[in-house]
């Protein structure tokens, strides 16, 4: 019965400080789930993640310090999600800083509304570089950054450009992209330069 309700009623699973959770080999039971958030889980690892991503119907994907998250369970998820709106793997110790490396499995990545690397602090300036070469910018409105020392100003210059180009190929584009960047090694000074592209905010 349980089975039954995972395959054809779930849509929505939320699951949080679930330390105690051993493992989640059932999410590939999960055959309808548009929106997973996941957190402060030990045992959720990429496998997990590649049953559930099969299916492809994933939107929104919030994970919150799972440690056994690599690069590869992310990817299935932007690789087979066509639909996925919003990433979140947030203050993950498994994700690398070549994350974005894999160009091709960013594809699917026209839809990106919101992405957020807080906390992931292994992302460089090259990782954001990758990004911007990787991922489609043309509806992306936030894009979460905080919690990287990593990161400086030249950060900020990359994505004007990348803006700039994608504006010049849509004029009729309105959207603005806000960038939090709340400890991290990008300066307060001159942010206004980056206006009305960007929204630079430090909360």
């Amino acid at each position: 019965m349980l089975g039954g309700i995972l395959k054809d009623q779930l849509r929505q699973l939320s699951l949080l400080n679930c330390q105690r959770l051993e493992e989640f080999s059932a999410l590939s039971l999960c055959t309808c789930l548009t929106q997973l958030d996941i957190e402060k889980s030990k045992a959720l690892n990429d496998e997990a993640l590649k049953g559930l991503a099969q299916h492809g119907r994933l939107r929104i994907v919030r994970i919150n310090e799972c440690p056994k998250v690599h690069d590869d369970g992310i990817l299935s998820i932007v690789s087979e999600c066509s639909a996925l709106k919003e990433l979140e793997p947030i203050k993950c110790s498994g994700i690398s800083c070549e994350l974005f490396s894999n160009a091709k499995a960013f594809s699917n990545s026209e839809r990106f509304e919101r992405l957020s690397l807080s906390g992931c602090e292994t992302i460089t300036n090259n990782s954001i570089k990758q990004l911007i070469c990787s991922i489609k910018l043309n509806k992306l409105q936030q894009l979460d950054l905080s919690q990287n020392m990593n990161l400086d100003d030249s950060v900020l210059e990359m994505l004007k450009g990348a803006l700039e180009k994608a504006k010049n190929l849509n004029r009729e584009s309105k959207l603005v992209l806000t960038v939090c960047c709340t400890g991290t090694g990008i300066t307060r000074q001159l942010i206004s330069k980056y206006e009305p592209l960007m929204e630079i905010v430090f909360y």
